[in-house]
């Protein structure tokens, strides 16, 4: 199973970043019952640029398990979605993050397996990895900031979208879709179908047009 680090950064969602941690936690829960043993477990740890506690959603500081100094090799790396006030509120956020961005970055290039959900892929974008890529986002994205995807081949009516070890997923829940996905790319099939079911998670459709509305 792989090891994987969830980014904490400032206004993180607290539920993109659980959500996920807990749909491979059920994961694990499965593996044990089926197994008996602790073998072949997801390992997931939170990374952040320091030692330094982060506000997150809700005003709650958290610290990360792992600082940024301290970060190892992932199998997965997973950006959550967080609370997006428009550019500029990016623009501090990116040049805060710079660190982050960049051990993301190199971590792609070493063979890592980049994911962001939601609002995530903006931030994945200032990375530069996701120029000349097919992404998505959440929906509400693609009319109010085509600036910020311009290099992009985006299609923010897709659910989940994958392109060279860059997979990228749209509005806050569909972090749930991505974490089955997952499960089932690392543990096949069986064990992603007991997962969906224990979460109540429609694994099946991928495309968020059911939900958009014109603003």
């Amino acid at each position: 199973m792989p090891r994987v680090a969830v980014v904490l950064y400032p206004n993180s969602y607290l539920y993109s970043i659980g959500g996920l941690m807990d749909a491979f936690q059920i994961a694990n829960d499965h593996v044990r019952r089926q197994n008996g043993d602790d073998l072949g477990l997801f390992e997931c740890s939170i990374v952040s640029c320091s030692a330094e506690p982060v506000t997150v959603s809700g005003g709650m500081r958290m610290n990360g398990d792992v600082a940024l100094p301290d970060a190892e090799d992932f199998d997965l790396i997973y950006l959550p979605a967080y609370s997006y006030q428009g550019m500029a509120d990016l623009d501090v956020l990116t040049k805060e993050q710079r660190p982050l961005l960049e051990w993301i970055k190199e971590s792609w290039q070493r063979g890592s397996t980049i994911c962001a959900n939601c609002t995530g892929p903006l931030l994945l974008a200032q990375t530069g990895l996701l120029d000349g890529r097919r992404a998505t986002t959440a929906w509400w994205l693609e009319r109010p900031f085509p600036q910020a995807v311009s290099k992009i081949d985006l299609d923010a009516n897709a659910l989940l979208v994958e392109d060279e070890r860059l997979m990228t997923s749209g509005a806050m829940t569909a972090h749930l879709s991505m974490a089955v996905h997952l499960i089932e790319r690392y543990a096949g099939p069986h064990l992603a179908g007991s997962c969906a079911k224990t979460m109540l998670i429609d694994a099946g459709p991928n495309s968020q047009t059911p939900y958009q509305e014109l603003f």
